[in-house]
């Protein structure tokens, strides 16, 4: 497959979140007293990925995340603190983390130039607009797409419609999608609609009307495939029938 736009995610795909997440929670819980530890930061985990999942899903807004995760994290040791105080400064401390996945710099410097390297992130606006000032990369990338600007999310359709309708539409088609989530990056890249109708039958072969709503390369001929009924000729996501005529 031929592609010419790479879109990629932030948070453990460039830049190492945990590492940084766990740096900033030391800081914000050093301010009220308390230590926290590696063992914490796995407890803390369970109430945020829980979290952000239901915000994939659509179950809950983003909002609603910060302080309610420390709250259930709270509520689970016992502990009498604010949580959207401390969320508040969790946050600043994570805006300021440069913490970097192996080869991150190599990989951007191997794309810049040659594709359109276009960011796409569901993270906090401030902490991720500060972590790419700081990173040095900002001028590894063609375009940064924030899902609290879009007013909508990854994995969702609408998102990706709004990122090709900013970059172009015709380049979508030819992109990829690189990022370390198989629910909200790798379903997102995959999401693609095809609406079809039969016009005519023709004994083992059928005259189709296909409208795509999205635009993936081979489109087409991967979702006719999938559901049994290849393109004529297709020897390559189909069975290899004889062509008509």
């Amino acid at each position: 497959m031929r592609f010419d736009t790479v879109l990629i995610d932030v948070d453990d795909t460039l830049f190492d979140f945990r590492k940084s997440s766990f740096e900033a929670l030391v800081k914000a819980f050093a301010e009220i007293g308390v230590t926290f530890t590696e063992e914490d930061m796995l407890k803390y985990e369970v109430f945020n990925d829980q979290m952000w999942k239901s915000y994939e899903l659509g179950e809950i807004e983003k909002d609603f995340i910060y302080a309610e995760r420390f709250r259930r994290y709270f509520a689970s040791i016992g502990l009498d603190a604010d949580p959207v105080a401390i969320n508040r400064r969790y946050l600043l401390e994570l805006a300021e983390g440069r913490n970097f996945m192996p080869h991150c710099k190599e990989l951007l410097q191997a794309l810049h130039g040659k594709y359109l390297v276009v960011v796409v992130t569901n993270g906090d606006t401030y902490a991720q607009e500060r972590r790419i000032e700081r990173s040095g990369m900002a001028q590894y990338f063609d375009r940064v797409f924030i899902s609290e600007q879009m007013g909508c999310k990854k994995p969702d359709k609408l998102f990706y419609d709004k990122v090709f309708a900013e970059i172009g539409e015709d380049y979508r088609a030819q992109s990829i999608m690189i990022g370390d989530s198989l629910s909200s990056d790798m379903q997102g890249g995959r999401n693609a609609v095809t609406h079809w109708r039969v016009l005519e039958r023709y004994g083992a072969y059928t005259l189709i009307e296909a409208r795509l709503e999205t635009g993936r390369t081979h489109q087409i001929r991967v979702h006719m495939a999938y559901i049994k009924h290849p393109v004529s000729g297709d020897t390559i996501y189909g069975a290899a029938k004889p062509r008509l005529g």
